[in-house]
């Protein structure tokens, strides 16, 4: 079977196998996240500018409290789910730090995903090189006699050409 064959081939580079498909994985959760904790800055402006028009001094609480008293039960229901403070815009320290977390989340994403595709280069030109050594000493073992018989460049096009594909295929398979 050639896929157990290209397997075996692989084996040297195991661990950088290996580190590929955890840098893959972690940079694809890193990249997941990212927009859930940009939901965070996200709540903190609409808290910011919510707060903002309620009156400073009372609690969220009382707020809502005033709010069912009037008949507006959908709007004490709203204040219900937002973290806020009555009176206080939007808290530009906490979205800050929001903002600088999702940054460096992206940035190791986009980190680690260089790596892979480094990594993955590396696996895949190592791996051919060692092929080509291969079919170099192979060639090398092989008697005169064959390339008499073999019309000039046959061999050397098809060993070229079946390497280049198998390298192809390796940096797109992985």
């Amino acid at each position: 079977d050639s896929g157990k064959r290209l397997l075996n081939r692989l084996r040297p580079e195991r661990l950088k196998v290996a580190a590929v498909f955890v840098a893959a994985i972690v940079s694809v959760a890193l990249s997941a996240i990212g927009p859930r904790v940009l939901g965070r800055a996200t709540d903190i402006v609409f808290a910011g500018a919510i707060g903002k028009e309620l009156p400073a001094g009372m609690t969220k609480g009382q707020v809502i409290d005033m709010a069912r008293a009037r008949g507006d039960a959908q709007i004490a229901d709203l204040l219900t789910g937002i973290d806020l403070v009555p009176g206080q815009g939007i808290d530009f320290g906490q979205l800050g730090g929001v903002l600088l977390l999702v940054l460096g989340l992206y940035a190791a994403s986009s980190l680690l995903s260089f790596l892979q595709g480094y990594m993955l280069t590396s696996v895949v030109m190592n791996t051919v090189r060692r092929m080509r050594d291969q079919v170099e000493d192979k060639l090398n073992r092989m008697p005169l006699s064959y390339f008499d018989r073999q019309p000039r460049g046959e061999l050397l096009s098809r060993v070229t050409n079946d390497l280049d594909n198998v390298s192809q295929t390796l940096q797109q398979t992985m």
